[in-house]
C-alpha cells in the first residue's frame, strides 16, 4: 500500500515481462509502474514514495511510486551461489531494507540480510527464513522452513539481531 493509503501495488504481466502495477482504492484501471524481465517476488513501498522489489535471478530494484525505469540496488554474488534477492521490507524511519538472499529454493536456503541504502552495504543477520518484517516492538518477524513464524529482538540502529 502507498504511504498515503490511496494505492495498492501488485505484480502483473505485461507484453515483455512481469510488471509492477498499482490501482487506486477509489477505482479505475491499473497503472503500470515498471516492467521486469525477471519474476518479481515481494515489494515494499516506503514513506518516501519509493518501491523496492525483489526478483528471481537478479537483485533488488527501486522505482518511484509514480513509475519509471527500475534502478538496481543489489547484484547477485555468483561466487557465493546467490540466485535471488527476494521479499524486501523497508524498515520504517531507517534507510535500510530487510530481504532474503536465496541460493536455490528460497524457503529452504533463504538467508535474511539487510541493505543499507546510503552505503549499499549488505549484512547477513544470521537467520534462515523468508518474508522478514521489522515491527515497532523491536523485533524481526520471519517465516522459517518448518512453517513457523518467529520473532527475534532486532536493534534497528545497529541493524543486528540482539538475542
Amino acid at each position: 500500500m502507498s504511504p498515503d493509503g490511496e494505492w495498492i501495488g501488485f505484480r502483473g504481466v505485461g507484453p515483455s515481462g512481469v510488471t509492477l502495477q498499482k490501482v487506486s482504492l477509489f477505482g479505475g484501471p491499473p497503472v503500470t509502474l515498471t516492467e521486469s524481465p525477471n519474476q518479481i517476488y515481494g515489494a515494499s513501498w516506503g514513506t518516501d514514495d519509493q518501491i523496492i522489489f525483489g526478483t528471481s535471478g537478479a537483485g533488488l530494484f527501486r522505482v518511484s511510486g509514480g513509475g519509471g525505469e527500475p534502478e538496481p540496488l543489489t547484484t547477485l554474488n555468483a561466487e557465493q551461489g546467490e540466485s535471488n534477492h527476494l521479499w524486501p521490507f523497508i524498515i520504517p524511519d531507517r534507510r535500510a531494507v530487510l530481504f532474503v538472499v536465496g541460493s536455490g529454493a528460497p524457503l529452504t536456503t533463504g538467508q535474511i540480510a539487510v541493505l543499507e541504502l546510503d552505503t549499499g552495504e549488505i549484512t547477513q543477520v544470521g537467520l534462515a527464513g523468508v518474508s522478514p518484517h521489522y515491527v515497532s516492538t523491536g523485533h524481526l518477524i520471519y517465516a522459517a522452513e518448518d512453517g513457523s513464524v518467529r520473532a527475534v529482538p532486532f536493534d534497528v540502529d545497529r541493524l543486528a539481531v540482539t538475542a
